[in-house]
């Protein structure tokens, strides 16, 4: 065999191994914003005790990876968020998704003005396990809809 062609195989063999690996490679859900902005729930739990009622949640999880949505609500006035998180494990965030598809990270307690339109508060989450509570309130009626899991 000459030396070209022995360049020429290792070359498509490398191209070949390269591809193969970026073609295997996981989508980074944690910070695409454009998965996290979608009306669309994606995701895996291992393990998930706890649930959603009005403006309260309180989970357990383990294994949590994705996108989930746990509030959908609208309301036109000042609104406050409180956030109690505990994860031992993984990537771990709380975002609000607004009307106009803006990602805000909530941390601890948040007061937001609100316009009017829809609101989503969503848990994004890699391979993570903990503990979460979160508390809507608001001085004025805010109306909750359901999450269809």
């Amino acid at each position: 065999m000459t030396r070209n062609l022995k360049i020429v195989i290792v070359i498509v063999t490398l191209v070949a191994l390269l591809t193969a690996c970026t073609l295997t490679e996981k989508t980074d859900d944690y910070n695409n914003y454009n998965k996290i902005v979608k009306t669309t729930t994606d995701v895996t739990y291992d393990a998930y005790d706890g649930g959603v009622e009005d403006n309260n949640a309180l989970l357990r999880f383990e294994g949590f990876e994705g996108i989930d949505t746990l509030f959908v609500f609208t309301g036109e006035e000042s609104i406050t968020i409180t956030v109690y998180e505990n994860v031992q494990v993984g990537k771990f965030k709380v975002v609000l998704v607004d009307p106009f598809n803006q990602v805000i990270e909530l941390h601890q307690t948040t007061t937001l003005s609100c316009v009017e339109g829809q609101y989503r508060i969503k848990v994004v989450g890699e391979e993570a396990t903990g503990t979460i509570s979160i508390n809507v309130s608001s001085q004025v009626s805010v109306s909750f809809y359901p999450v269809s899991k």
